[in-house]
């Protein structure tokens, strides 16, 4: 998925909730090092695409 086709984004901490959210039809983007004090984790980055036929400037 190219970013200009993500529609949403979220964060996830832990490996088993990104497997949830690719089950769920998210698409990992990325996995990058958060760091809190002395400690560091991975923070999964998940996007959604939106819709095939979908105009993102279109309004009502």
């Amino acid at each position: 998925m190219e970013l200009s086709q993500v529609a949403q984004l979220k964060e996830v901490s832990s490996a088993s909730k990104a497997e949830q959210a690719i089950a769920e039809g998210w698409t990992l983007i990325s996995i990058i090092a958060t760091a809190n004090g002395d400690k560091s984790y991975p923070t999964y980055i998940l996007g959604k695409a939106r819709d095939a036929g979908a105009d993102f400037f279109t309004s009502d």
